[in-house]
């Protein structure tokens, strides 16, 4: 049974970062710092996200992704969004 409540619960996990959180993956990445995931607190990859070519501007941004909860968010290296 206890098996059965966890996969619920996993369920019933919202698999986003808030908005809040979302903010301080942000301006830690932008201060190279080590990141950790808000929710679990496991060490975060981090891949650079090609911007598409059909973009006339070039934005930075990088794909953190967590191995432990599956999280995942794109964040976007200068703090107005372009660089």
């Amino acid at each position: 049974m206890a098996q059965a409540e966890a996969a619920q619960h996993l369920a019933d996990v919202p698999r986003n970062y808030s908005p809040e959180q979302r903010q301080r993956l942000a301006e830690a990445v932008r201060r190279g710092e080590f990141v950790r995931c808000p929710v679990c607190a496991a060490a975060m990859a981090w891949r650079p996200v090609a911007p598409p070519r059909a973009l006339a501007y070039v934005r930075r941004r990088v794909w953190l992704i967590c191995p432990e909860c599956k999280r995942s968010a794109a964040v976007d290296l200068s703090a107005g969004g372009r660089s």
